[in-house]
């Protein structure tokens, strides 16, 4: 009986031991992942990549990774190969404006994510800025998973809008926006806001709305909402005296705004913005408002992706390691290594606190007035972040199109109708194809 006993207990403990598996052999274990990827993010990914090959074991991880001199070729040749069912299994890439994502998440490039984010599989969107998110999402469905992103402010100092009659509270879309400004044009050159042409060319994708609807292959702004933008653009255009900002400063930005010389705004980004923020709150009252709004939030703009192949036979490795890169370590390392915003919430705020005490170290090394501007005036500009009112993947060919297209009634040499119309006409084309 008792060796009965101990054969059972052996057996047992053999069975055990078969069920009670590692997690390198978890879902998804086995097979390979293909990842493409450029070379520098490569290097600071690095740990991710060395934690999925320690988590996984068993799954071949073959990496595709390309220099930044290869950068447009290399992500032009991986989408020709998407659209053909082919390439790589998981993808990083840069959303520049070169490509038209919308038409790749049309033609079903990328795999559906939706069955992967549910409470079930462990995702908590709550972590992340949900609106950001979305914006990863064609025709209901999340196609592809945005990892940072952009969101472009107007700075300026509340003394230097005042001085000149600018008013904000009449900012309440980019219409309205663009409408103040060329009015402001129009009567002082001397003092004026830094928007000129390359800060608004793409106005149309910052509207309330979808530029392009790629279902009905048409113009999805409203028709009105449109012909006043290009008006007022066509304004600031006729008006535009801009100075380069290639000859400027960071810091200088600041400074430059509290002089009255030249400009009394500029448009900037997260990174760079902070360092003329402290040199405003020096002496004067810092304030900001989107350079692009829809409803009560700003309009952000996508940098960074990241999507599965459609047909890849390895969707649970990709998701894997796509949950890797979205985690805190690799978050937070994209945040040290870019310009752009992460898109986990608790890695934004504390690039927002690094980046404002690295102004600040920074103007004191060089002996340069600098100020912290509050938490009223961070408030603001975590709210911005934090809450935008849409997201976008910018489109330049389209940008560049419509511009061209519309510059005849920018130069008052043909009416606004006419020159719509051509544009309708492209567009037609242009999304059926």
């Amino acid at each position: 009986m008792r060796k009965s006993f101990k054969k059972f207990l052996l057996l047992s403990a053999a069975v055990l031991s078969f069920m009670i598996v590692p997690d390198s052999a978890a879902q998804g274990a086995g097979g390979s992942l293909t990842l493409f990827l450029s070379s520098e993010q490569e290097n600071y990914y690095g740990p991710g990549i060395e934690e999925f090959r320690q988590k996984y074991p068993e799954v071949e991880l073959i990496i595709e990774s390309y220099s930044i001199n290869e950068m447009m070729s290399s992500q032009h040749k991986v989408k020709t190969e998407l659209m053909a069912g082919k390439g790589p299994d998981l993808l990083l890439l840069d959303a520049y404006g070169t490509d038209d994502v919308y038409k790749l998440l049309k033609a079903g490039v990328f795999a559906p994510l939706d069955e992967f984010m549910t409470d079930e599989a462990g995702w908590d969107g709550g972590q992340y800025v949900m609106p950001v998110i979305d914006g990863g999402k064609f025709a209901g469905v999340q196609y592809v998973m945005p990892l940072t992103y952009r969101v472009p402010l107007v700075l300026s100092s509340q003394e230097a809008l005042d001085e000149i009659g600018f008013n904000m509270d009449a900012c309440q879309d980019t219409g309205s926006l663009l409408k103040e400004v060329s009015a402001l044009y129009e009567k002082d050159h001397q003092n004026r806001i830094l928007l000129g042409m390359a800060g608004f060319m793409a106005f149309p994708q910052l509207l309330e709305g979808d530029f392009l609807d790629y279902e009905s292959e048409s113009i999805g702004i409203d028709p009105q909402v449109l012909q006043e933008a290009c008006e007022s653009y066509k304004n600031l255009y006729e008006e535009d005296r801009t100075d380069s900002l290639s000859e400027l400063a960071y810091y200088g930005y600041g400074v430059d705004i509290l002089d009255r010389e030249g400009f009394i705004a500029v448009i900037t980004d997260i990174d760079i913005m902070l360092m003329p923020v402290t040199a405003i709150a020096a002496k004067e009252t810092p304030v900001i408002l989107p350079a692009g709004f829809a409803g009560e939030g700003a309009v952000a703009q996508v940098a960074s992706y990241t999507g599965i192949r459609a047909n890849s036979e390895n969707k649970e490795n990709a998701w894997n390691m796509l949950k890797i890169l979205m985690g805190e370590e690799m978050q937070t390392a994209v945040s040290e290594n870019t310009i752009s915003v992460p898109v986990l919430k608790s890695v934004q705020d504390k690039k927002i606190q690094t980046r404002l005490q690295l102004s600040l170290e920074e103007a004191e090394d060089y002996g340069l007035p600098a100020a912290d501007p509050g938490e009223e005036f961070l408030a603001k500009y975590r709210e911005y972040l934090a809450s935008p009112g849409k997201t976008i993947f910018i489109n330049n060919t389209c940008t560049v199109n419509f511009y061209n297209t519309m510059l005849p009634f920018y130069e008052g040499q043909s009416d606004y109708e006419s020159c719509l119309q051509e544009f309708e006409s492209y567009i037609k084309i242009y999304l059926s194809e």
